[in-house]
């Protein structure tokens, strides 16, 4: 049914609603540039710019989305973060971000991944480096090794692998380190805990 005129409908704000569900995309509205708000990443947690008279370490970077870590109105770290090119916020309780020390340009950026209480549970090695991956639940990977993120204990380093709804079973044959136990490795992504087959070498 055709609404009449004096309903006076806010069509910049049923629009605005309806591209809440996208991330960032600038769309023009009869000429009108909307943007949602990148700064959302879910959890209660979300970014927050950093005031430019505290960006001196960085004042001469092209970059401009520095922010503070915040969750419900309360800052959670003096660090800096930016959500990098493959964040889409948080997925299945955890979110993976950039990491700058404010104090120290050069250190450069770290990979990391955060929970749902903004609490750093997993990092890269090195600077740049985004060998970190989320894959599923609480088990993430990074340069081969598999973790837990509930314990940021490291499992097992992996071959190969297959997963199911519920697990990854991740095969490690060869073991020269003697760092862990030669098999396979059956992994919960709810709760990280494993168990291990033999292989028949």
């Amino acid at each position: 049914m055709m609404k009449d005129k004096d309903d006076n409908l806010d069509m910049d704000s049923v629009l605005s609603d309806i591209l809440l569900q996208y991330s960032g995309i600038p769309i023009a509205y009869f000429g009108q540039e909307i943007k949602v708000d990148e700064s959302k990443l879910g959890e209660g947690i979300y970014l927050v710019l950093v005031p430019k008279d505290e960006l001196e370490q960085y004042k001469n970077d092209s970059s401009k989305d520095y922010s503070y870590l915040y969750k419900d109105g309360k800052k959670l770290s003096e660090a800096f973060f930016r959500r990098g090119g493959v964040c889409s916020g948080f997925k299945e309780g955890y979110c993976k971000l950039i990491e700058y020390d404010p104090s120290n340009k050069k250190s450069g950026g770290i990979h990391v991944i955060i929970d749902a209480e903004g609490d750093v549970v997993l990092e890269a090695t090195e600077p740049y480096m985004s060998r970190l991956y989320h894959i599923k639940g609480c088990i993430a990977k990074l340069d081969g090794y598999y973790y837990n993120l509930l314990t940021s204990e490291k499992i097992i380093k992996g071959d190969s692998s297959v997963s199911s709804d519920d697990y990854i079973f991740v095969e490690h044959r060869y073991d020269y380190n003697k760092e862990f136990k030669t098999g396979v490795y059956k992994i919960s992504f709810e709760t990280g805990e494993y168990e291990i087959f033999e292989i028949n070498k």
